[in-house]
């Protein structure tokens, strides 16, 4: 979903989740599983050395906190914000990109689901 919304045989330009999502929708063969696996670990790496990242630079901006995320903690908010951005937030953006009558999600559109967002948990 974050590259483009379109279903055609050719998926490359997905990642993540809606690769998995565009193949299945396509009828995908049952090798394709284990790509779709393999991509799905490699996007929960990369965000949980986000997050690890984020929370090292946290701490040491405030180093008179005195409180440090530990790696439990840490994996937790990974898994917190995979599941927030391929549930909730991916539904909002396609909606926000059709409603615009396109098929590609754009910074429009992470913009809309932030205000949404923020006017839910404001209210």
């Amino acid at each position: 979903i974050w590259a483009t919304m379109e279903s055609s045989s050719d998926d490359s330009d997905l990642v993540g989740p809606s690769r998995a999502r565009a193949r299945a929708a396509s009828g995908g063969a049952d090798g394709d599983d284990a790509a779709n696996a393999k991509d799905d670990g490699a996007v929960r790496s990369a965000l949980h050395f986000a997050v690890g990242r984020i929370c090292e630079q946290e701490e040491d901006d405030d180093p008179d906190v005195g409180a440090r995320m530990s790696s439990d903690a840490v994996g937790s908010l990974t898994e917190l914000v995979y599941q927030y951005a391929t549930t909730s937030l991916v539904n909002d953006l396609v909606a926000f990109s059709q409603h615009a009558g396109r098929k590609t999600v754009t910074v429009d559109d992470v913009k809309l689901a932030i205000r949404k967002d923020k006017k839910t948990h404001d209210s």
